[in-house]
């Protein structure tokens, strides 16, 4: 596998970690179970994938990067 293959491997599964995330806020938040440390959990689990994005991709041209985690970053 290439490098740059590898590295949208592991960038779709950073995004599929985070989508995950923000449906299971969406569910609580419809049953009003959400809580301050459900919020801090998510945002630490968010901000440990844009870290392993943000190592990725260093001195990195040419790989594509899911959208979710773009907007993500963008939100940050």
């Amino acid at each position: 596998m290439s490098r740059t293959k590898s590295i949208e491997t592991a960038l779709t599964k950073s995004a599929h970690i985070v989508e995950g995330i923000l449906l299971d806020l969406k569910c609580q938040s419809e049953l009003n179970e959400v809580t301050a440390d459900t919020w801090s959990n998510a945002i630490n689990v968010i901000n440990g994938e844009l870290s392993v994005v943000c190592r990725l991709l260093q001195n990195v041209t040419g790989v594509h990067v899911p959208p979710l985690l773009i907007a993500t970053q963008m939100m940050a």
